[in-house]
């Protein structure tokens, strides 16, 4: 993903880090791994997901005035439609109908 600064003078002072309010890079990898740790609070009826990695990386494109953000988040939790599948398996197995899924387990 790329994201441009409004000309090269804006470009300039993010690559120099003389911005006013601090160091924009930074500020966006921590901004970047924060909003990973809260997309449950961020995207309707998203559950959330124990993450074992989360990385962001940014560079400078200095031919296009834009930084290059590349985002990745690894988890080996189950999701929910993991858990639904989970659960029907378990009916199958078992002959049973209607296991419920409640916090993460099939019951």
């Amino acid at each position: 993903m790329d994201v441009y600064c409004s000309g090269e003078a804006a470009f300039r002072l993010v690559e120099e880090n003389r911005v006013k309010k601090g160091d924009v890079l930074t500020v966006a990898k921590i901004a970047g791994i924060n909003g990973a740790k809260q997309t449950h609070n961020l995207i309707p009826l998203c559950h959330s997901l124990l993450l074992s990695k989360v990385d962001v990386q940014l560079w400078l494109d200095p031919l296009a005035h834009a930084v290059q953000i590349e985002a990745t988040a690894k988890t080996s939790g189950q999701t929910g439609i993991t858990q639904v599948v989970a659960c029907r398996r378990k009916e199958e197995e078992s002959g049973c109908e209607n296991t419920q899924l409640r916090k993460g387990r099939c019951l």
